[in-house]
């Protein structure tokens, strides 16, 4: 007997329901509708996206005003840590108008600034 016949090859092993199930759901981004429903206990998404605003979850809505939520985010829910700093400042990512912000210092406002200066100690 050779010793590699000992060692199943991994081209003929098949992973057992349970470990397939959770590497098919581990692959998306977000939960799916079944693992919310099983979250929330609600099938109907008003109730969904109230249990979560309830709950303190962060979320997004679709066009079919299904809550979207991270899987991330729900695993560490689940983990119990905390994610206070995750849902106190959600804002949509933007990037600023770069005509709102100069390239470089206001060198004239900065001269203008130092000559009120000299003038008040003169006086």
């Amino acid at each position: 007997m050779h010793v590699e016949d000992r060692f199943l090859s991994l081209d003929s092993y098949v992973a057992p329901k349970c470990v397939r199930r959770e590497m098919a759901m581990s692959e998306t981004e977000f939960l799916t509708a079944e693992e919310l429903v099983e979250i929330t206990g609600y099938k109907n998404f008003a109730g969904q996206r109230k249990w979560l605003d309830k709950e303190g979850w962060c979320y997004v809505v679709n066009a079919s005003r299904r809550p979207i939520v991270g899987r991330w985010f729900a695993r560490l829910r689940l983990a119990g840590v905390s994610t206070h700093m995750a849902t106190t400042d959600i804002r949509p990512l933007q990037q600023p108008k770069q005509s709102h912000y100069a390239t470089e210092p206001n060198f004239a406002a900065l001269h203008e600034l130092a000559e009120k200066r000299k003038r008040k100690r003169v006086l």
